[in-house]
């Protein structure tokens, strides 16, 4: 995309260059793995789930078995992130809901519904604070401190979006609109790009 919207040929042929590689090296017995190391030829053992991006896996022709990890996923009511030798595995107590929110929009996108227990939790979270903080514990379900989170907003926006929640998705967006990224010494670029992308696809 960025070869045609840029007039450079140059992204096209590096980006099938990194699609021949990620095909060829990033997987195991047909299933994604979160890295190849070319100096040492050896693959990473783990995936995590929110390293998914279906819609370029599909365009460069992955088979469906690669999907299956994403497929059988089951919240309670948070995601676990890591597969790793056919069993799925949390990285810890502490939920960090961007990685849930990337997990959730990929898991809609690959088997077309809501996962209903993850779901369910962010309902009763607007229902209960009006909010939807960027880290829970696991166990408790509850905040682990008070911090919001722009990028967790924008990944809301667009999960509501593609689950077609109409009235949640003007919370989000809603909240996402006070969040303030006007300092580029403060604000990371990872909260910045996708606050941008959700109001510019909203106002157009």
């Amino acid at each position: 995309m960025a070869s045609k919207q840029f007039h450079f040929p140059d992204y096209d042929k590096f980006a099938s260059q990194i699609a021949s590689n990620w095909k060829k090296y990033g997987v195991t017995d047909g299933i994604p793995v979160d890295f190849f190391d070319f100096k040492t030829k050896e693959k990473a053992k783990t995936l995590h789930l929110s390293y998914y991006n279906s819609s370029a896996m599909r365009e460069i022709g992955f088979s469906e078995a690669a999907y299956e990890p994403l497929k059988k996923v089951q919240a309670t009511p948070f995601f676990d992130e890591i597969f790793q030798d056919g069993i799925y595995q949390t990285t810890g107590n502490e939920v960090n809901m961007i990685d849930q929110m990337l997990i959730a929009i990929e898991y809609k996108r690959v088997t077309h519904k809501k996962e209903p227990h993850f779901d369910a939790f962010l309902q009763r979270e607007w229902a209960k604070n009006n909010r939807v903080h960027a880290r829970y514990n696991r166990d408790t379900k509850t905040a682990t401190n008070n911090v919001e989170s722009t990028a967790v907003y924008a990944l809301l926006a667009e999960y509501y979006e593609e689950t077609g929640q109409k009235e949640n998705y003007q919370k989000a967006t809603d909240k996402l609109q006070m969040m303030d990224t006007s300092n580029a010494l403060t604000t990371h670029f990872f909260d910045y790009m996708h606050k941008e992308l959700v109001l510019i696809k909203k106002g157009s």
